[in-house]
């Protein structure tokens, strides 16, 4: 979302706005609102202040065109902008998956979304399947441990990016459950119409509603990615410590 967009979605700026040719009004009141108008923005721009731990799962399939992948990073790098990237709020890291995965960095690793953004610009596309189990699985056995730069009370949460499978339904279920019973909210963006949407749902933390994205192409996912980040950072555990 952009400033223009974020001001005349909050009254007060607007109110601001309209007062701004007035000779009357006192210093005083248009140092407040300014200072209210720039906290909106602030708080608009960026999504999420909230100390979470949060993984990207990044398709980088040579089956997607260059145009295509593209489209993958910009959402990522979008997502990067609309988080509060500190040592004390929140942690990124990036699994890119093919015929494997790997996360290429620890969640403690980077505090600069401009270092973010630049890691995200190197991610080359390799080799031909969408592993999205193993890319699951990665992010359960290695990213959300203290070996992946976790943190142990911080709230965890992996974003991932789906436009196909090679991997079986069940499989990607079962990787699915075992990520959750960890504590993890599992955050999907699906990507066309190539995978089985009631398999991603159930393998989505629930509601469905609220963490499962349907984008029709590539080109739809940048619609998401808001929704994306204010779902990762809301929501509570049930009681079995899943989400």
């Amino acid at each position: 979302m952009d400033v223009l967009s974020c001001v005349n979605e909050c009254k007060l700026c607007s109110e601001f706005i309209k007062l701004l040719p007035s000779k009357d009004l006192h210093t005083c009141h248009l140092s407040i609102t300014l200072l209210v108008l720039i906290h909106h923005i602030f708080f608009c721009l960026i999504a999420c202040t909230s100390p979470i731990d949060i993984i990207f799962g990044l398709p980088t399939s040579t089956r997607m065109t260059p145009s295509e992948f593209t489209d993958v990073k910009d959402f990522t790098k979008s997502a990067v902008d609309l988080l509060e990237i500190n040592n004390r709020l929140a942690h990124v890291s990036f699994i890119p998956y093919s015929d494997g995965a790997e996360q290429i960095i620890k969640l403690d690793s980077l505090y600069s979304k401009r270092d973010l953004k630049g890691v995200v610009d190197r991610i080359q596309q390799a080799g031909s399947g969408y592993n999205v189990e193993e890319a699951i699985t990665r992010a359960a056995a290695s990213g959300f441990t203290i070996f992946g730069g976790t943190r142990p009370t911080a709230p965890k949460i992996l974003v991932l990016l789906v436009s196909e499978s090679t991997s079986s339904d069940n499989a990607v279920l079962s990787a699915a459950e075992k990520l959750k019973s960890q504590g993890v909210k599992l955050i999907t963006v699906k990507i066309g119409n190539k995978i089985n949407n009631n398999a991603f749902q159930l393998a989505s933390s629930q509601p469905s509603s609220k963490h499962f994205f349907d984008a029709r192409s590539f080109s739809d996912i940048s619609d998401f990615t808001r929704e994306a980040i204010d779902s990762a950072c809301k929501g509570k555990k049930e009681d079995n410590g899943t989400y």
